[in-house]
C-alpha cells in the first residue's frame, strides 16, 4: 500500500537541493520506496582512536524525477512538441 504526505510534510528547499547536489553519486544507496539515503562524512578523523562525525541524508527521489518530468513536458508543450 503506497503511503501519502501527511499535512506536516515540506518540500525540499534551493537550500536542501542545493547540499544534496554535493553529494557524490557513489555516496547514495539505491532507492527504495521513492526515497535514497547517503552517509557524508563531516570530518575525517585526526587519528584512530578519534570518532567518525557523519550525517545521514535522504532525499525524496520520486518527486525530483516528476517535477523533471513536468518541467520538460511543460518545455515540449511550449515549444508546440507535445501538440
Amino acid at each position: 500500500m503506497k503511503q501519502l504526505a501527511d499535512a506536516a510534510y515540506a518540500r525540499p528547499t534551493a537550500d536542501d537541493q542545493r547540499a544534496t547536489a554535493t553529494i557524490p553519486a557513489e555516496a547514495w544507496g539505491k532507492p527504495v520506496d521513492g526515497l535514497r539515503v547517503a552517509i557524508v562524512l563531516r570530518s575525517p578523523p585526526i587519528d584512530k582512536y578519534e570518532r567518525l562525525c557523519y550525517d545521514i541524508v535522504a532525499e525524496n527521489v520520486l518527486a525530483t524525477t516528476l517535477s523533471e518530468m513536468c518541467k520538460q513536458l511543460s518545455a515540449r508543450w511550449s515549444s508546440g512538441a507535445g501538440r
